[in-house]
């Protein structure tokens, strides 16, 4: 299902020249919404032990959730080199006529790009609920802002044909130490979304700045 959400918004941005932002977050409201009328509000329990087991699992002392990270992490990084479809991204990132002009399928790329990210939410809802032991149409909730922090930081461009997969890995653990450790010290949890915020705009003048020294 996350896949094929992500195909829509690939085919509105792609095909549609609807913006990204426009179709992102039109379908997060559209699907959002739907869960709320489909649960009526309420949390989701009672799932069995074979799910939960996803979540709560592990092999050799590792928590599942650690190992599916990291093997997606590892596949997805040497796919990116390997596979062809996923090293045309940046070019496409980069420079989207560039890249058609210079025969790369930038449309079907781009969709490609949306289904994988589409994908990848999925399975992260499905090791929280199975994690937790229960869902909720609020789930997810102000995430959006954490993953493109943890993209920028870990070196990815904002406007496109830059970053690394090992540097949004690091980006994603830089950016739940600084949530932790402000809980640890006592902080309130309410803060957890000011903080994401706040880590949001260091990430984009961090971003602006880079890119500002890039011609020098």
């Amino acid at each position: 299902m996350g896949g094929a959400i992500g195909a829509v918004n690939g085919i509105l941005v792609s095909k549609a020249n609807v913006a990204p932002f426009v179709a992102t977050l039109g379908s997060q409201s559209i699907c959002r919404g739907a869960c709320y009328v489909l649960t009526s509000g309420y949390f989701v329990a009672g799932l069995t032990d074979a799910y939960t087991n996803i979540g709560r699992g592990s092999l050799l002392g590792v928590p599942n959730k650690i190992l599916v990270s990291i093997t997606i992490m590892l596949l997805l990084a040497l796919l990116s080199r390997r596979f062809r479809p996923l090293r045309s991204m940046f070019y496409v990132g980069g420079n989207r006529q560039a890249a058609f002009i210079s025969g790369i399928p930038s449309g079907l790329t781009i969709i490609l790009g949306y289904m994988i990210s589409g994908l990848m939410a999925g399975i992260a809802a499905i090791l929280m609920t199975s994690s937790l032991g229960m869902g909720h149409a609020g789930y997810g909730i102000s995430f959006e802002m954490k993953a493109i922090s943890a993209a920028v930081i870990g070196g990815a461009d904002m406007h496109g044909g830059a970053g690394s997969f090992l540097g949004t890995a690091l980006g994603v653990i830089l950016v739940a130490l600084v949530n932790n450790v402000f809980i640890m010290f006592n902080g309130s949890p309410n803060w957890s979304s000011a903080i994401s915020g706040l880590m949001l705009l260091a990430a984009v003048a961090f971003d602006a700045l880079r890119r500002r020294r890039k011609p020098r």
